[in-house]
């Protein structure tokens, strides 16, 4: 997905088309709970994530959202394309 939106900003800029990536990392959603995992298996699952996380916590809806909107707001990320951002708690590091 990151060469095909790196390929989409490159050709679309031209035509003033800006092209970015949000990329969330472990985020608390319902999807687990519709997966069918019990609340213990949820909660064991989400002590092992957390110990694995630089921050030390789950990223929320919210995080995500707040970036993009960072990048779809023309007044501050006008001058961003081809640029991915993660919102991983620094499990890339």
């Amino acid at each position: 997905m990151n060469s095909i939106a790196k390929t989409a900003a490159a050709e679309l800029a031209p035509r003033k088309i800006r092209v970015n990536i949000v990329s969330p990392g472990p985020t608390k959603t319902e999807i687990m709970t519709k997966a069918g995992l019990d609340a213990t298996t949820l909660e064991g699952l989400d002590d092992w994530l957390t110990e694995l996380i630089p921050l030390k916590k789950i990223g929320i809806p919210e995080d995500v959202a707040k970036a993009v909107v960072y990048l779809s707001n023309n007044d501050i990320a006008s001058f961003m394309t081809g640029t991915e951002i993660l919102i991983d708690g620094g499990m890339i590091l």
